[in-house]
């Protein structure tokens, strides 16, 4: 993991902007999951795995986009125990997906949302909407 930081702080030095895609498999802040106080211990929501997502989104200079436009508990992009007769909004779901970008990005972020309509397995796609003339 601290190698992986070192890397994305060398990137957030270059003048190029970067998204950084995938599933992350750790649920950052108690938002990000449906029942945190019974993980605590729990491998993706342990203490030092949120502290080195702290690190990744602090120093580095790297924005949750999701977290930027959706600051609502109960979005969540995975669900450990899918229950297909539940709807997935209401099932005890973790967000483990992001969509990482440098702060000059932040101004191309125009929207942010979870595809719960898409059932093809127990996650559902985090959608980032960019304007970029390209």
């Amino acid at each position: 993991m601290d190698q992986y930081q070192e890397y994305l702080t060398k990137m957030s030095r270059k003048r190029r902007e970067y998204i950084l895609c995938g599933t992350w498999h750790i649920a950052h802040k108690t938002v990000d999951l449906a029942n945190w106080s019974d993980n605590q211990l729990t491998s993706g929501f342990r203490p030092e795995e949120r502290a080195w997502m702290d690190q990744v989104l602090g120093p580095t200079g790297f924005i949750d986009t999701f977290r930027e436009i959706n600051r609502d508990a109960g979005e969540y992009t995975w669900w450990p125990k899918l229950d297909q007769d539940v709807p997935r909004e209401r099932q005890e779901g973790w967000r483990i997906d992001y969509q990482l970008v440098g702060p000059n990005f932040r101004r191309h972020v125009v929207d942010a949302w979870i595809d719960y309509d898409a059932t093809f397995s127990e996650f559902a796609p985090l959608i980032i909407e960019y304007d970029l003339a390209l």
